[in-house]
């Protein structure tokens, strides 16, 4: 008796879950739209084999109905191209044209080896990311920032920033050309973090409900979005704190990214809305509203990095060594030769891909690296009260 009461009751339970439909789905699904895990991600956590497949279907059929709808909407200038990343299943890293209709991504690393929820680039053209990594029950397993070489995908974890942000999920990533400054925002939180040893400093609280990606402007305006009111909001580099500045007019939900252009200061938003629709926008800083330039729904792609390429304007900390060097790079050995605009002894740091501390000394033109082991490593020139960070590759 007793099995036959569990045989039963398994297979009401089968019964019962084949018999779901999209219109008690969907009421479950839009409850997770605040979240600020990818869209794949938090339906992977909070429903079975055969809800996904009833949801899937029905987003496919409807993006196939919106699809219609991906032409442009402008025809001003936009960045040649975005560096992105796809975290709605494949994890496909590549470049998005500037142009719309936006109707291929061009693969680079598909699917690439970490999922990233926001990226950004700093100064000569390094490039970083946010990694992002839970287990099947919705644990954390991973929490880091990387550098990347945008031309290949490869990527070097710089530290881990776990332990600093209670394992919260990273939402943003940006820069401050203006200070040479890396920010980041996981939990409503904003941070500082020291890139040459990945080590982070709490700015303060944003005190919004779900921020979802962070900017810094030319001028050193930062500015977020939160997918809990869908709004656009100042903040303030120095307290953390977010002011209210206007809707953004649209839905967005889940996971995604936004991007300063360093040419002309315009705010582009690589926003989604859900079931595999989105699009890219520009915004008004002033008034919180997102203008359509293109739909991205043929990509049925969830944008985890979105960032145009490029140095923004000098900062007051690096004016004067902005054009320093390091050579030869790559180096097999023997000493570099660190050829600077201005004269005199610089304090040299070296860094190694793990932020540990390897190297140091006070030198003028060369520095030896002989005791350096084949990698990656970031080298820290202080001089005259500023301050540059350059990558060195030892083969």
């Amino acid at each position: 008796m007793l099995l036959g009461a569990i045989l039963m009751s398994s297979l009401f339970y089968q019964v019962s879950a084949q018999a779901r439909d999209i219109s008690t789905l969907l009421p479950e699904y839009n409850a997770l739209k605040n979240s600020p895990l990818s869209e794949m991600m938090a339906i992977n956590q909070h429903f079975n084999d055969a809800d996904k497949a009833v949801l899937l279907k029905y987003f496919s059929e409807q993006r196939a109905v919106n699809d219609q709808n991906s032409n442009a909407n402008s025809n001003n200038r936009v960045p040649e191209f975005f560096n992105v990343l796809n975290v709605r299943g494949d994890d496909n890293y590549g470049t998005l044209d500037g142009d719309p209709p936006y109707t291929m991504i061009s693969s680079i690393v598909n699917p690439y080896g970490i999922t990233c929820f926001a990226d950004d680039f700093a100064r000569n053209g390094d490039y970083y990311a946010l990694e992002f990594l839970n287990d099947a029950d919705g644990n954390p397993l991973s929490r880091t920032i990387v550098s990347i070489n945008s031309e290949d995908g490869a990527f070097t974890t710089l530290a881990d920033i776990g332990p600093a942000t209670g394992n919260a999920t990273p939402t943003g990533l940006a820069f401050d050309f203006t200070t040479n400054t890396m920010y980041l925002t996981a939990a409503n939180i904003l941070y500082t973090i020291d890139l040459t040893d990945g080590s982070l400093t709490e700015v303060g609280p944003m005190f919004t409900t779900t921020s979802i990606w962070l900017v810094i402007d030319n001028d050193g305006l930062a500015y977020a979005a939160d997918i809990s009111n869908d709004a656009l909001y100042s903040v303030d580099l120095t307290t953390g704190a977010a002011s209210l500045i206007g809707p953004l007019g649209l839905d967005i939900s889940f996971a995604q990214d936004a991007t300063i252009d360093p040419v002309d200061n315009t705010l582009y938003m690589a926003a989604y809305t859900g079931m595999g629709t989105g699009g890219i926008y520009t915004v008004n800083v002033v008034s919180g509203e997102a203008t359509l330039l293109g739909d991205t729904g043929p990509l049925d792609a969830n944008f985890g990095m979105f960032s145009a390429p490029g140095d923004g304007p000098l900062g007051v900390k690096d004016n004067e060594l902005s054009s320093l060097t390091l050579s030869p790079n790559p180096v097999s050995g023997g000493a570099i030769l660190i050829t600077s605009p201005v004269a005199g002894d610089k304090i040299v740091t070296v860094y190694d891909a793990l932020g540990k501390k390897v190297l140091e000394a006070n030198v003028d033109r060369t520095m030896d690296v002989s005791s350096l082991t084949a990698g990656v490593y970031m080298v820290k020139i202080n001089q005259n009260q500023s301050s540059v960070t350059k990558k060195l590759i030892v083969n």
